[in-house]
């Protein structure tokens, strides 16, 4: 299950977000192939989910904002092979059938800015954050895959546009996490 809202305003505002979004299905050969939403002019995914073919397969995906993220250096990153991510995304989410094959296609795409995905499959315990790196660097200070894991008792994540190993920036986490656990 995933639970999503749009908090950013991005720094401007062209409209009322809920009068222009919508959800579309995106065909391939007469099959339903992956469901996204959408704004005006998108056409890459910024939130969308790979619908299942059976099982062990389907996942889903968002993307939330990671900061700082200057536009001087993902155009600097794009020069040296970095990808915008609504496109990279599109293109994977259309050839990878499976969660695992997700992630490790995500997490070694680069890509020119900085950003969480949050990915979650169809089977047990499939859910996971990445924090992405300019053009793939993974540094030292970036958190590694956050993952479900039974064996540890973490049952959900909750991905507030922070590190989720460092110190949240608002409250959204503390009252995220008191939520779940009430």
């Amino acid at each position: 299950m995933r639970g999503r809202n749009i908090d950013d305003t991005f720094g401007f505002i062209f409209w009322n977000w809920p009068d222009v979004t919508f959800d579309a299905t995106l065909w391939r050969g007469g099959k339903a192939l992956l469901r996204t939403t959408l704004w005006p002019g998108l056409v890459g995914v910024h939130t969308g989910m790979r619908l299942s073919e059976g099982p062990g397969t389907g996942w889903s995906f968002q993307q939330n904002t990671r900061r700082p993220n200057l536009w001087q250096d993902n155009l600097a990153a794009a020069a040296n092979g970095g990808q915008a991510f609504p496109i990279a995304v599109r293109r994977i989410m259309g050839t990878t059938h499976d969660y695992k094959t997700a992630v490790e296609r995500l997490y070694s795409t680069k890509f020119m800015a900085p950003q969480y995905f949050i990915l979650s499959g169809s089977g047990t315990f499939e859910g996971s954050v990445l924090t992405i790196d300019r053009v793939g660097r993974h540094e030292f200070y970036t958190p590694p895959i956050q993952a479900l894991d039974q064996a540890t008792g973490v049952w959900y994540l909750i991905q507030t546009n922070d590190d989720l190993l460092g110190e949240p920036k608002d409250d959204r986490r503390y009252v995220g996490n008191y939520l779940m656990e009430s």
